[in-house]
């Protein structure tokens, strides 16, 4: 693969009420890609539960070869 990396990315948070997604601009929020892991981190809101729903990507030759929709693990902040 020439590249791998997110194509689209929803951060979503949890109050008890059902998921919704973060209002207002995140400044913070950190992405990394290496060898096929993605990592994610953002500072959220104590009490609030956190997931990120998105599609990640590989290509080769700018042409892409795989592509998922995936929503991650549950974070309590």
């Amino acid at each position: 693969m020439d590249s791998i990396g997110v194509k689209s990315l929803v951060i979503q948070e949890n109050d008890g009420s059902g998921w919704q997604p973060v209002k207002g601009p995140v400044t913070d929020l950190k992405v990394s890609v290496r060898k096929n892991t993605v990592t994610l981190s953002f500072t959220g809101t104590p009490g609030y539960r956190y997931r990120a729903k998105g599609t990640l990507y590989a290509a080769k030759s700018g042409y892409p070869t795989y592509s998922v929709a995936k929503t991650s693990g549950t974070v309590t902040r």
